[in-house]
C-alpha cells in the first residue's frame, strides 16, 4: 500500500542521507553533519510514523542521534536518554533482525564503558548479527523493499571490535571475510585493511 511504500522511500533516504556523512570532514564541517542528520532523522519520523513496526527505522534513527551527540557532546543529556528509547523500539519491533544487532553492537563498540559500553559485549553482537545476517541470506524477507543490506558491513565492524581488542588475526579474518562478501568494500580494502596491518 501507499504508506508501507512511502516508509522505505523515507528510510532510504535517510539512510543515503548517513552514508554521505562519511565524505565531511566531521570537525571542520560540524555544522553541516549536524544538519544533515537532522534531515535524516526527519525522514525516520515519518518513516516510523507511517510504518510503526519498522525496525530498521529505529534502529538507524538511534545510531543518527548518537553521532550528533558524539558530534556535540553537550547535548548528551539530553538525547542520550533518547537514543536508548528509541533503540528499544528497534528491538522491540525486530528483535533478531541483523541490522538492529549490528546497530546496538556499534553501540557498545563507541559508547564509553562509564556509560555502558564494552567491546567484549559490542564483539559478541556483531557474532550474533553475522549468524542473523547468513539467516537472512538463506531466506530473504519476502517484501522486495525490505532492508537486505548489511552482511558484509557486519564483518567490518566485527574486526574492528576484534582490533580495537588486539586480537590482529581474527581482525583481519572478520575484514577478508567481508571482502568475500563484497569485494569492491573500500572502506575494508583501504581502510581497515591497512590499520590491521601497520599494526603488526
Amino acid at each position: 500500500d501507499d504508506s508501507r511504500v512511502q516508509a522505505y522511500a523515507h528510510y532510504y533516504a535517510a539512510k543515503a542521507m548517513e552514508r554521505r556523512l562519511v565524505m565531511f570532514a566531521r570537525e571542520e564541517q560540524r555544522d553541516e553533519v549536524v544538519d544533515l542528520i537532522d534531515a535524516a532523522v526527519e525522514h525516520l519520523e515519518q518513516a516510523e510514523d507511517l510504518k510503526p513496526d519498522f525496525a530498521e527505522a529505529y534502529a538507524l534513527h538511534s545510531s543518527l542521534l548518537g553521532q550528533k551527540v558524539g558530534m556535540k557532546p553537550m547535548l548528551g543529556m539530553i538525547l542520550g536518554p533518547k537514543v536508548g528509547r528509541i533503540m528499544e523500539r528497534g528491538k522491540a519491533a525486530g528483535p533478531d533482525n541483523p541490522r538492529v544487532v549490528m546497530t546496538e553492537a556499534q553501540s557498545l563498540l563507541f559508547t564509553p564503558k562509564m556509560w555502558g559500553g564494552s567491546k567484549e559485549r559490542a564483539m559478541e553482537g556483531f557474532h550474533r548479527a553475522i549468524t542473523l545476517f547468513e539467516a537472512e541470506a538463506a531466506n530473504p524477507p519476502a517484501d522486495p523493499l525490505a532492508p537486505t543490506w548489511g552482511h558484509d558491513e557486519a564483518y567490518a565492524w566485527l574486526g574492528l571490535a576484534l582490533s580495537e581488542l588486539e586480537r590482529p588475526d581474527e581482525a583481519r579474518a572478520a575484514y577478508e571475510q567481508a571482502l568475500v562478501i563484497n569485494p569492491s568494500y573500500g572502506w575494508v580494502s583501504r581502510v581497515l585493511l591497512p590499520q590491521v596491518a601497520s599494526s603488526e
